[in-house]
């Protein structure tokens, strides 16, 4: 671990410090930022790195509005943020809370978000050397109760099997050229957000934050943390 940054709620920081964690790791983590309110930045942030632009999912946006209806409340306009998507981002649901995660593939500079997918090939995998398997960024809500879950059930089964199709590709490109280089997957990152830390091997429960990782204050509107791969 080489940096870890606790954020306060200013959008420009906030994107710088995701910008520097996707040009250095291969995974980064997020958690927080992903409530209604004008000062949970985080989606906004994401899309601001990536230069992509946020809009409103139209199924995301009516999943909300069934979970306020079930408790017989109208649902704010301010709400909708929650139901906000990028392009190159999939949903994570959140069973125990209104604010869906972001599994987000990132792809390599000049390369398609498409061919970042498990399974993908590029022009430079069919040549023999192994292809950069682009970045991941996983947005998970502040909670625990609500994060843990997430990462557990949503995005660590994501993660495995990216790895595993990474590795895959990875023995088949050394098997097709005499000077192989090394091709890196998500295992050789740790990433660590939050109260919560993921080792490089992904357990599937994170281990407890140590004091020096504990959260400060509500200013903070979310964390990323990367070491180098």
């Amino acid at each position: 671990m080489t940096r870890v940054t606790a954020l306060p709620d200013r959008l420009g920081t906030v994107v710088e410090v995701l910008r520097d964690a996707l040009g250095r790791a291969q995974l980064v983590v997020t958690t927080g930022g992903l409530g209604p309110t004008p000062d949970d930045l985080t989606r906004e942030a994401i899309a601001s790195a990536l230069g992509e632009q946020p809009a409103v999912d139209p199924a995301l946006a009516e999943h909300l509005r069934s979970l306020f209806e079930r408790r017989g409340l109208p649902m704010p306009e301010l709400n909708l943020k929650q139901a906000w998507l990028i392009p190159g981002a999939t949903p994570l649901s959140n069973p125990h809370g209104s604010a869906p995660g972001w599994w987000v593939d990132v792809a390599p500079p000049g390369m398609s978000a498409e061919v970042t997918q498990p399974g993908a090939s590029s022009d430079v995998a069919r040549r023999g050397a192994p292809a950069d398997p682009g970045r991941v960024l996983v947005a998970l809500p502040g909670p625990p109760s609500e994060m843990l879950p997430m990462w557990r059930e949503r995005a660590l089964p994501r993660l495995e099997t990216r790895i595993t199709s990474d590795a895959g590709s990875s023995a088949r490109s050394r098997s097709a050229t005499s000077n192989p280089s090394r091709s890196g997957n998500c295992t050789s990152t740790i990433a660590r957000s939050g109260a919560c830390s993921f080792a490089a091997h992904i357990p599937s429960t994170p281990p407890a934050a140590s004091a020096t990782t504990t959260k400060p204050p509500r200013s903070s509107s979310c964390r990323a943390a990367a070491r180098k791969a």
